[in-house]
């Protein structure tokens, strides 16, 4: 029953099909206790200036690509917030990596589909995609790089899920968005750990 109030299926106590198709859908593997619109975890960062390296890539998009791809998904946290987010090549705050199946952190990738990515809470700063995954740039038959980044970065800040269905941080992979913003629900919950953003 909190599985379907969480993902607004018909409240039925019993594994229905639509409950079926839900579970087997591309989400982010972070797990799902707290239902409600945004929530916070209760670490976060002590410092606005974040540095962040790529520690491995996936051979499917040019690392030129995938590096934009992430620079425009941690820019767009930052136009909310007085955080700033720097690439580096050394000891960083948020490491980013691909891995397939186990990698040593207790929580496996699962092939293609299911899983796509997880992270972890500050100040621990794992970024980790499934690269079973056909990941793409701007292409809808492929699951889009800068998206999931963007949910994932959410994590690393200390956001947990939203169950409002067109927050970046809901758990459930919606496909490509053109000009994916962050929604009002996941600016609430950035705002409410970091400062709002001045110019």
């Amino acid at each position: 029953r909190v599985f379907q109030r969480k993902f607004n299926l018909t409240v039925t106590g019993t594994f229905t099909q639509e409950t079926r198709n839900i579970m087997k859908a591309a989400r982010c593997g972070f797990p799902d206790v707290i239902p409600q619109e945004y929530s916070v975890y209760h670490k976060k960062w002590a410092k606005k200036a974040l540095t962040y390296t790529i520690e491995s890539y996936t051979t499917q998009i040019s690392q030129d690509q995938q590096r934009s791809e992430f620079k425009r998904a941690f820019d767009e946290w930052a136009r909310h917030t007085q955080l700033s987010f720097t690439e580096v090549s050394g000891t960083a705050d948020l490491k980013i990596n691909f891995y397939k199946k186990a990698h040593g952190d207790g929580s496996d990738f699962d092939d293609k589909n299911g899983v796509l990515a997880h992270a972890f809470y500050p100040t621990d700063g794992r970024i980790h995609f499934d690269d079973d995954e056909e990941w793409g740039v701007n292409a809808s038959s492929k699951k889009d790089l800068y998206g999931v980044m963007l949910h994932e970065i959410g994590h690393s800040l200390g956001i947990k899920h939203s169950d409002i269905s067109n927050a970046v941080m809901f758990p459930m992979y919606s496909g490509y968005i053109k000009d994916l913003r962050l929604h009002a629900d996941d600016v609430a919950a950035i705002q409410e750990s970091y400062s709002k953003y001045q110019s």
